[in-house]
C-alpha cells in the first residue's frame, strides 16, 4: 500500500488551518509547553519572540535573510530537549509523536512539529539534551518529503529545544501576533 499523490497528502498535512500564522505559533508553543510540563518544570515559562527583523550574524539571520528581509518567531523550552534521532522522528515524519500514551498532553498525532511549514520552506530546531545540542535545518522539498541538515556538538548549554520560524507575511505576523497575546492572556495566572 502506498501513497498516489504523495505531494498533495504532505502539502496537506502541512497545512491545516485558514489562519496559519496563529496554527505554526499555537503548535510549537502547545509542543514546547508539553516538553516543559514533561521535564517537572510545568511553571518555567515558555519564551515567545517576535523579532521584526533578525540580525544577519546569526543562523537564522543568514538563512532566513538570503532572499531579504524577513520577521522571525522563537520559540523556547526548558525541557528534557531532544537527541539527533528524536529530533529527525519527530520533526521529519509525519505521524511521528512521542505523546502517543500521554493523556495530559496537548497534541499526540505527530503533527504539529511540521507546522512550520505551512508559512516557510525552511525552519531551525536547535535541541540540547545531556550537553549535545543538535541543530536542524529542516526544508520542504518538492514533492512533499521534508529534508533535514543535521549536526551535533557538545556543549554546556541545560536541556531545552529552540524552533525557529521565518515569517515573510504581513498576514501570517499578525495571526502569530494575536496568537500571542491569547497565550499570554491564557497563562497569566499561572503560578
Amino acid at each position: 500500500m502506498g501513497i498516489v499523490d504523495a505531494t498533495s497528502i504532505y502539502t496537506m498535512l502541512s497545512d491545516l488551518s485558514s489562519k496559519p500564522g496563529a496554527y505554526v505559533l499555537r503548535e510549537a508553543w502547545s509542543n514546547a509547553y508539553d516538553a516543559t510540563k514533561r521535564a517537572g518544570k510545568p511553571y518555567r515559562p515558555v519564551e515567545i519572540n517576535i523579532d521584526e527583523t533578525i540580525a544577519d550574524t546569526t543562523l537564522a539571520g543568514k538563512l532566513f535573510n538570503a532572499a531579504g528581509p524577513v520577521s522571525k518567531i522563537r520559540i523556547q523550552d526548558y525541557g528534557c530537549g531532544m537527541t539527533r534521532k528524536e529530533v529527525e522522528t519527530l520533526f521529519l515524519q509525519y505521524g511521528g509523536s512521542d505523546k502517543k500514551d500521554e493523556i495530559d498532553s496537548v497534541g499526540s498525532k505527530g503533527l504539529g512539529a511540521k507546522a512550520p511549514l505551512a508559512i516557510a520552506d525552511t525552519f531551525i530546531v536547535t535541541s540540547t539534551k545531556n550537553h549535545i545540542t543538535t541543530t536542524a535545518i529542516i526544508e520542504r522539498k518538492p514533492g512533499g518529503a521534508n529534508t533535514a541538515r543535521v549536526t551535533d556538538k557538545q556543549t554546556t548549554l541545560d536541556n531545552g529545544t529552540c524552533v525557529e520560524i521565518p515569517v515573510t507575511d504581513s498576514r501570517h505576523l499578525k495571526q502569530i501576533h494575536e496568537m500571542a497575546n491569547s497565550i499570554l492572556y491564557m497563562t497569566t495566572d499561572v503560578p
